[in-house]
């Protein structure tokens, strides 16, 4: 993810911009190059993430949905 996306992604979300926090819960183990870092206990916070934001959008699609 650029820099641009990740900032742009923060600003939509409220997160603050930089968090270090959020690159690690953005970043999947495999893209890791720092192998002491426990990137993977976060991966769990970045696809929370990701899902909150698929929810999102699927409400804001489809706001009177037939069930």
């Amino acid at each position: 993810m650029s820099d641009a996306a990740r900032g742009a992604f923060a600003a939509r979300w409220g997160f603050p911009s930089g968090s270090p926090w959020l690159n690690v819960a953005l970043t999947h183990r495999s893209a890791d190059r720092d192998h002491g870092r426990q990137a993977e206990r976060l991966e769990f916070l970045g696809d929370a993430v990701v899902g909150a934001a698929v929810a999102k959008a699927l409400v804001d699609a489809m706001p009177d949905p037939v069930d």
